[in-house]
């Protein structure tokens, strides 16, 4: 199937994994964190990146709040929250 065939993408993350990967409640969009310092937000259906910054701790997991527009990022002691931008 070619819509199928679309969707598929190749992922070179060399240097910050082992990574972890959530999805949004409708599978649009997904957080991508490395155990290094490593965050992508990224949109699924898109193939886009909205953005991507690194932290100087380890990322033990991450997950959306009630939206895209929030998440949270369970770092080394304590857990921070960011916007769709990165900003905390």
């Amino acid at each position: 199937n070619e819509q199928t065939a679309r969707h598929i993408y190749d992922l070179k993350l060399d240097g910050y994994g082992p990574y972890g990967l959530t999805y949004d409640r409708s599978g649009r969009c997904s957080i991508l964190y490395g155990q290094k310092g490593h965050v992508a937000l990224m949109d699924c259906h898109q193939q886009s990146l909205h953005t991507e910054f690194y932290v100087q701790e380890r990322i033990r997991d991450a997950t959306f709040l009630h939206n895209t527009t929030m998440f949270a990022a369970a770092q080394s002691n304590h857990v921070f929250i960011y916007d769709n931008t990165g900003t905390e």
